[in-house]
């Protein structure tokens, strides 16, 4: 090996080797054989020796299904390293420096393997190394998708692309990955599916151990079906997913990413019991890059829960570090569904402004999606009288999120109404008293202010005046002018 200076058993170089190159068949090493040559006296070893090892045995760990062995280990090697520095070769630490970065993604600790990534993406460049070149940014691209970092990740890809190493059709497990992260993201399907379709040309073991290379798969697949508004389909492929033969080995980033993927679908499906059911006992990974905490809140609101919404928003909120810049606007819009929901409307619409800006400063975040239109549609009513330019501008954009899944639109309002708010509605426009409009709809007059007071929420008005302009402007109801005359088509003699 280069950089070292003793020798070493032949067993014990040959987990060294294997290990750092990366072979497909590194996850069939004994963990046995691993754990006893970790027990081997190592005080003649130099340090690169023990860092190379110690890397070895926390790909071989990770690869098994041990992660939290393997965290254990990668802390240990991480030391060697640092002692290493300097005095090995720049390849040979390069490649020690992605084995740690890959096995610190798959037990979800992103900031960890970024740092380590930008080490052997630097230790790389120094010694001409194309393959740990690509390795690195591949792995750094992941971490970064993870984290909102978007373009950022889209740049590794460009560097990888510079290298020419890889062959067409064949795409790193961590590449897809990050590649269909960031898909998801903006709900592409097309992507999506040019991605699933370079990764089956690829092959299950073509480019590491087949169970990555299958959950990445999977994830695709689920991704790629809630991107195409088939929650249903979403649903079903996150359950084969995780009641399947990948989770006794998966990889917590994986099983995490699933479970929000479910969770995300039922929500979509109003199945929000089953949501927080899947949701139940799943926490954020180490580094926080993956929040759930927003589907949790989305989870209370569909329950007509929310105070228990809003605490959990007070929660993140507590914890900015719980956030990536992608998941800090699905949180405030959420908050600001609690608040509304709640009667605090001034507070709701500061929320609601701040979720909807940073989704515009990000290039958009699919922020609205689960959501009551209801809810929404007073939100965007008000966003319009308060901030009316920036409302032009995302508009259509918050609608296109609301609908996403849900079918064709009915008009162009948010505000969906049941057949007798929209009896109610016709007959408030036409200037009947409340006394008229319970004789015309054969109801109490007490029942009459039931549904109306229940209309003015869903307008977002509270007033008789505000209703009927909130519903000409909406295109609830007909104005006078779209209504045929006496005598004309539509109108009874």
């Amino acid at each position: 090996m280069t950089g070292q200076s003793s020798e070493l058993s032949s067993s014990v170089g040959a987990l060294i080797g294997a290990g750092l190159a990366g072979s497909g068949g590194a996850h069939a090493w004994s963990i046995d054989v691993v754990l006893a040559a970790r027990n081997e006296d190592r005080s003649e070893w130099t340090r690169a020796e023990r860092a190379g090892f110690t890397a070895a045995a926390t790909r071989a760990l990770a690869f098994s299904g041990h992660f939290a062995e393997a965290v254990k280990a990668a802390d240990e090697a991480r030391e060697y390293l640092r002692e290493a520095a300097g005095g090995a070769d720049a390849g040979y630490l390069a490649k020690c420096h992605c084995v740690l970065a890959e096995s610190y993604l798959l037990s979800g600790h992103g900031r960890a393997c970024a740092e380590l990534a930008q080490s052997a993406i630097d230790q790389a460049e120094q010694a001409a190394d194309a393959d740990a070149l690509v390795e690195g940014n591949g792995l750094m691209s992941a971490a970064l998708a993870l984290n909102g970092r978007f373009a950022a990740a889209r740049s590794c890809w460009t560097q990888i692309e510079r290298t020419g190493v890889l062959k067409p059709g064949v795409l790193p497990w961590y590449v897809a990955f990050s590649r269909g992260f960031v898909a998801s993201d903006r709900a592409d399907r097309g992507l999506l599916g040019d991605i699933i379709a370079e990764t089956a040309v690829s092959g299950p073991t073509a480019t590491g151990p087949e169970i990555l290379d299958n959950a990445v798969a999977s994830l695709l697949a689920m991704w790629s079906a809630l991107a195409g508004g088939d929650a249903r389909g979403a649903v079903a492929e996150a359950e084969s997913f995780v009641s399947g033969v990948f989770i006794s080995g998966c990889p917590p980033l994986f099983r995490a990413l699933a479970l929000r993927t479910e969770a995300e679908a039922l929500l979509q499906l109003g199945q929000a019991r089953n949501a927080a059911t899947a949701l139940a006992g799943l926490h954020s990974l180490p580094d926080h890059n993956v929040c759930f905490e927003w589907l949790r809140a989305a989870a209370h609101l569909q329950l007509n829960e929310p105070r228990e919404a809003l605490r959990v928003t007070e929660r993140c909120l507590r914890v900015d570090s719980m956030h990536s810049p992608r998941t800090m606007p699905l949180v405030r819009v959420r908050r600001a569904a609690a608040l509304e929901l709640l009667g605090l409307h001034e507070l709701a619409d500061t929320e609601f402004s701040r979720g909807i800006h940073l989704c515009h400063t990000l290039g958009w975040v699919t922020s609205v999606r689960g959501l009551s239109p209801e809810i929404v549609g007073v939100l965007v009513h008000r966003l319009n009288l308060n901030e009316p330019s920036f409302a032009a501008r995302v508009t259509d954009k918050i609608r296109e999120d609301l609908e996403h899944g849900a079918g064709p639109a009915t008009g162009t309002s948010f505000i969906r109404l049941t057949p007798r708010e929209k009896a109610i509605a016709q007959l408030l426009s036409g200037n009947l008293a409340l006394t008229d409009i319970a004789d015309e709809l054969r109801i109490s007059a007490n029942t009459a202010k039931t549904h109306i007071r229940h209309l003015y929420r869903k307008l977002g008005v509270s007033s008789r005046a505000e209703a009927k302009a909130r519903l000409l402007e909406t295109g609830l109801v007909e104005g006078p002018e779209q209504r045929p005359a006496a005598g004309e088509p539509g109108q009874s003699g």
